[in-house]
């Protein structure tokens, strides 16, 4: 979440959208999810209480240049707060990955990385090509059970994807990002692949884990979790 906060704005007369805020005593703070839109404004009585969450403040205290003037000095301090680190970015995508999925259970995104923060593969959780989706009757374990007896199911993982699509002779050294810690089938398959960091966003608890396998094979600093917490500000 984004937090931005104005002082001694005027909000009369601004249209329907914001008549609710007039006599709001000179402070509005307005939120931004993780898509940009933008939350519904706060009025001043909430205006402590979030202020903790704000970053970047900009007085709002003249006329448009004026205001323009103070937003080109805080440059520097948006693009420290906002810009994403690398690792945020990269998991970002594969959480943009994961929408493509198809599977009606869940949706996991992956992307490959070599060491000149260059992207080499992403991949999604789905039936493979010219097999239906999960939506349309693709995968009959998806459809018939509660996600169990993960054997039969048809779709393909998204780390499988993501190495599948370039083959492992790309993927040698490189770095895995993924959104959900991965099973114990894609944990021999990222090995073999030559991968040679794994960063995952949501833990995977059932039973076919890869963490056993994992814990073995991988250094404990070489696995580690971006939680989506740490992804948007």
């Amino acid at each position: 979440m984004r937090w931005s906060a104005y002082e001694g704005c005027n909000m009369n007369g601004m249209g329907t959208g914001v008549q609710g805020m007039q006599g709001c005593k000179g402070y509005v703070i307005e939120a931004f999810n993780e898509f940009g839109e933008m939350v519904l404004p706060f009025h001043r009585e909430e205006f402590q209480e979030c202020l903790e969450f704000v970053r970047v403040r900009v007085l709002n205290r003249g006329n448009r240049e004026e205001l323009r003037g103070e937003l080109r000095k805080k440059d520097k301090e948006v693009i420290r707060y906002f810009r994403p680190t690398w690792d945020q970015y990269f998991m970002k995508i594969a959480d943009i990955a994961r929408r493509r999925s198809n599977c009606m259970k869940t949706s996991v995104g992956a992307v490959i990385v070599n060491d000149e923060n260059r992207v080499v593969s992403t991949g999604y959780n789905g039936t493979p090509k010219e097999i239906p989706s999960c939506y349309k009757m693709g995968c009959e374990r998806c459809n018939n059970n509660e996600g169990k007896q993960l054997d039969q199911c048809l779709c393909l993982h998204a780390e499988e994807s993501a190495i599948i699509e370039v083959g492992i002779g790309k993927t040698e050294g490189c770095r895995l990002y993924t959104t959900y810690y991965p099973c114990f089938s894609c944990a021999k398959i990222i090995k073999q692949a030559g991968i040679k960091k794994i960063y995952y966003m949501d833990e995977y608890e059932k039973e076919d884990s890869g963490k056993p396998f994992i814990s073995i094979y991988f250094k404990p600093e070489d696995v580690v979790k971006i939680g989506a917490d740490n992804l948007y500000y």
